[in-house]
């Protein structure tokens, strides 16, 4: 797990050097303290106690002395307890809910999903991620202790009062409370958008695109965009930002205006071809490259996609485009990049590169997982002194 977040959430140098000696210990395969003393320019004393009270919480452990060829006393190793914590990340995989127990090391322990249909409601949501909840907890350690939830899912939220407000694939869903989750009162609840954990995800793979500005554009059953700034995701205070598939538009002249969503969105091209069963989106995507979409949609979809793209560009001037979509490959990625370059606004310098991102189950789960340990784990990462 990344814990910049939680250090940099810290005032006071001691707690952040606690952190800064658990992540190195959490990160290695093992640890001593003199390397910790060396590697983190930290005064032995420090090292000392702050590891005393690590060890005391079962946050760490001490393991097998390490060989030595020269004389001395050898010393113990320390290694992390992945056992210690887990929490509970659900993420929205297009008409799934996907669940998955991290450890504190970001590891899965198990994992479970359920199908949604498109007209699931609150209650039916409720008993749907509750009967996942008992499914999941019964593969968890007696000994492990739990931090909390996190929710990552299309959409409008609101972040403060942990309600889902809407969302376009799930019409009768409204103002959805994660506070009803059974057990939810007894840890950390975090929810955010599915898009702002992916992007999280793809900072921690690839710490080069936390320079300068990131865009990830999402193109599915929902269209909405995240933004990072300096690796930092930017959102409105009530937690709304970015979602671009509610935007009103006219494909042509003789076309009455309609959301970007409503002209444009996975269920939409689906339906223009006769296919009216929602499909996982990375099926769709194997039938895209397989060419069992037919031509037509796809210029119309392609088209639709170039537009927003350079209106995009032309707002927040990203550095980086990232999208995760059936529609765009690799291939795709660099027709949008070169159409982009062959007509760029004359104040662009430089211009952006493209990637298409690949479906990931794992990406929009780690994401959210990584705020709730940010949040939860604060108080074990206070220095007692």
């Amino acid at each position: 797990m990344d814990l910049t977040k939680l250090l940099e959430s810290f005032g006071r140098e001691k707690d952040k050097e606690k952190v800064l000696i658990f992540e190195r210990i959490l990160n290695s395969r093992d640890a001593t303290r003199k390397e910790i003393i060396k590697d983190l320019s930290l005064r032995p004393s420090t090292v000392s106690n702050l590891v005393s009270e690590l060890l005391k919480n079962r946050m760490i452990r001490e393991m097998e002395k390490r060989k030595r060829d020269g004389r001395g006393r050898p010393e113990m190793c320390l290694k992390a307890c992945p056992e210690r914590f887990w929490v509970a990340s659900f993420s929205m995989i297009s008409m799934r809910m996907v669940g998955t127990i991290f450890d504190i090391m970001g590891r899965v322990i198990t994992r479970t999903s359920a199908c949604i249909d498109a007209t699931i409601t609150s209650l039916g949501m409720e008993s749907i991620i509750n009967r996942m909840l008992d499914e999941l907890s019964g593969d968890i350690p007696a000994e492990s202790e739990f931090l909390g939830y996190g929710f990552a899912v299309p959409g409008l939220i609101d972040k403060q009062a942990k309600v889902w407000k809407m969302v376009s694939r799930y019409p009768r869903l409204r103002n959805f409370s994660f506070n009803h989750i059974r057990g939810a009162k007894g840890g950390v609840i975090v929810i955010e958008r599915n898009i702002d954990s992916l992007l999280r995800y793809c900072l921690q793979q690839n710490p080069s695109l936390a320079a300068g500005t990131t865009l990830l554009l999402h193109w599915g059953y929902g269209i909405a965009i995240s933004l990072a700034s300096n690796g930092e995701i930017m959102h409105a205070p009530n937690g709304l930002f970015g979602e671009i598939g509610l935007w009103n538009v006219r494909m042509t002249a003789s076309h009455p205006k309609r959301t970007l969503e409503a002209t444009a969105s996975l269920r939409t091209v689906l339906q223009s071809i006769g296919i009216a069963e929602d499909e996982d989106e990375p099926i769709v995507a194997r039938k895209v490259r397989r060419g069992e979409i037919h031509r037509d949609a796809l210029e119309k979809v392609h088209s639709a996609i170039t537009a927003v793209i350079r209106n995009l560009y032309v707002t927040f001037f990203p550095v980086s485009i990232l999208i995760l979509s059936p529609f765009v490959d690799s291939e795709e990625a660099l027709r949008l990049e070169k159409n982009l370059i062959a007509k760029p606004p004359v104040f662009a310098n430089p211009l952006p590169g493209i990637t298409a991102l690949d479906y990931d189950e794992v990406g929009e789960a780690v994401g959210v997982a990584n705020e709730v340990y940010s949040e939860a784990l604060k108080e074990y990462l206070t220095a007692s002194w």
